[in-house]
Formats: structure tokens, sequence, C-alpha cells
């Protein structure tokens, strides 16, 4: 049995201003001359999608970390924020993307 979960990961860019997130300090966002604390959000965060296309499954699972770069074992280039993953039911890789600070700036900037 599958369990689908969505969650619009983009939405959570929205809480930023628009600059590098290299140099983001989670400590104090500045958002309509607010400051937030997301620090407690920081670390990988994992959300998954799976689709039954027959006779195959296609599961992908998108990874965001809003403080840091994700860990160097993560599949994805140093640097990288987030990631797409793809793969078929047999855990075969079909498709792989990472989100580097420019790429989210970029990103976050596309949404104002």
């Amino acid at each position: 049995m599958k369990a689908p979960l969505e969650l619009p990961i983009v939405s959570l860019l929205a809480l930023f201003p628009v600059f590098p997130l290299a140099q983001l300090d989670c400590t104090k966002i500045v958002v309509d001359a607010k400051t937030w604390d997301v620090s407690k959000l920081g670390g990988p965060h994992s959300v998954y999608n799976v689709v039954d296309h027959p006779p195959s499954v296609i599961n992908t699972t998108y990874t965001l970390d809003l403080c840091k770069p994700l860990p160097k074992n993560s599949q994805c280039p140093s640097g990288t924020y987030g990631r797409r993953l793809r793969s078929d039911d047999k855990g075969t890789l079909k498709n792989r993307k990472a989100f580097s600070s420019r790429a989210m700036e970029k990103l976050t900037r596309s949404m104002y």
C-alpha cells in the first residue's frame, strides 16, 4: 500500500527575504519588519510522492535544509540546499536535481 505525501516546499521559501541562502542566519530572518527565529526548522527535511504508473511506480523524494547545505553524502554536489530524487519501484535512480543557494535565490525572486 502506498502512502503519498505532498508538501509545497516552495511555499517554505516564501518566508525568506531575497538574498543568497549561503548567508542566511536562521535566528534572524526579517520579513515585513518582523524578526523570526526559524533555526528549529534547520536540518534536512524530506517529503515524498508516490505515483502509480502500471506496470511501474515512480517515487519522488524532495529534501530541503533551510539553514545550511545538505550533508555531502546526499548524492548532490557540495553547497546543495535542496534536492529532488526520482526512482522507480526497483529503487533505480531515474532523475536527480540539486538546488544551490543561487538557484534557491532565483526561485524566491520569481515568487515576488
